[in-house]
């Protein structure tokens, strides 16, 4: 980048000669890039999907408890709302007030799994 001739010093730098450039944008114009709308599209659609799946995770009108024991167990377990009743594995019911003794298997053969979520809820309720 050349100095143009005569340009003024740089206030406070003067002294030591030093001068800045002329510089002109008035001819240049920013390059636009192609947008690629199929990989637009596709994070939407995962930005959609993710909402869905955070709205379905959220218990409605349980309480705080309620929805510790269904984060900790959904980590782990195939895990959903129905209604203010946690299903677990779609096999064990856990009912409100959410506690150890509020869980219960559908049947004698899905109680196999019972002692594993009635840990995470002992662990999880206070």
């Amino acid at each position: 980048m050349a100095l143009a001739p005569g340009a003024p010093p740089v206030p406070g730098l003067a002294h030591t000669g030093i001068h800045y450039p002329i510089l002109s944008f008035d001819k240049g114009e920013p390059s636009i890039g192609a947008v690629d709308t199929m990989a637009m599209k596709e994070r939407e659609r995962q930005a959609v999907e993710k909402e869905l799946l955070k709205e379905a995770r959220q218990g409605k009108g349980v309480g705080i408890e309620g929805q510790e024991i269904f984060d900790a167990l959904v980590r782990t377990l195939p895990t959903r709302w129905h209604g203010t009743t946690i299903i677990v594995l779609d096999s064990i019911v856990i009912t409100p007030p959410f506690g150890v003794n509020n869980c219960h298997a559908l049947s004698s053969k899905d109680a196999t799994s019972l002692p594993r979520v009635k840990k995470v809820v002992r662990i999880t309720d206070p």
